[in-house]
């Protein structure tokens, strides 16, 4: 079972922020173009969020594959999440192979020390080149953007069960709060741009004044989160 987070809790805290809690039916202030639901609109919301925040924060992840070079000692890799995910041809989610951003290198152990990991080859997205090790089961050292499924139910519209952000769980470290607070920005960021271009009947425009403060000042903590985090992980290069 791999862990995820559910887009329907990850909208319901969002949702809940202070500034957000005065907007009177969100869900539907987001629906207001009929060709796209409200939950369409917060998923691509989501989907921004996440691509700013893998920028500093990417998805390692060290699946054992069987890497069998071709003739020119090179290897394709191919995105199966979703027929994992969905059982086709017996494939279940210990099968799932991602398209790295990154190889860090290759081990024949789980347990390999970062010194003693294979690098000898090229990588360019999705193909690894110059692979000259015998083919073998390796375990792949890569980071990855984390893999999402957009569904919804046929009748209602609402998010399904799976529709989620998958190897990523609710918890305390400082990342995921930072996360959290992306997500906020960016959708912050849509309502703030929609108030601009739209004249609301029946809804106060002045209702969405306490998000232009509160967005600055979560978007600057939020930007020198990412700048203390950066300079980190070059020092520890």
């Amino acid at each position: 079972m791999i862990d995820y987070i559910k887009i329907r809790d990850l909208e319901d805290y969002t949702f809940k922020r202070s500034t957000l809690i005065a907007i009177p039916d969100l869900q539907l202030f987001l629906s207001m173009n009929e060709r796209i639901t409200g939950q369409q609109v917060f998923f691509s919301i989501v989907k921004e969020a996440l691509k700013k925040f893998e920028f500093y924060y990417p998805l390692f992840l060290m699946p054992a594959i069987y890497i069998l070079p071709d003739n020119k000692r090179s290897f394709k890799f191919v995105n199966n999440f979703k027929e994992c995910m969905n059982g086709t041809a017996g494939l279940t989610t210990d099968d799932i192979i991602l398209i790295p951003k990154s190889v860090l290198g290759v081990s024949v152990s789980p347990d390999a020390a970062s010194g003693t990991l294979m690098r000898s080859f090229r990588y360019q997205s999705p193909k690894i080149f110059d692979f000259w090790y015998s083919p073998s089961r390796y375990w792949v050292h890569e980071l990855c953007n984390h893999p999402v499924i957009e569904e919804y139910d046929e009748l209602s519209g609402d998010y399904t069960d799976r529709c989620g952000i998958y190897y990523f769980t609710w918890n305390e470290d400082s990342s995921f709060y930072a996360f959290l607070d992306q997500v906020y920005v960016e959708l912050c960021r849509y309502l703030l741009n929609m108030k601009k271009n739209l004249a609301l009947d029946n809804m106060p425009i002045d209702i969405f004044n306490g998000i232009e403060e509160d967005f600055s000042n979560v978007n600057s903590a939020l930007e020198n989160h990412y700048s203390q985090s950066y300079n980190r992980a070059i020092w520890l290069r």
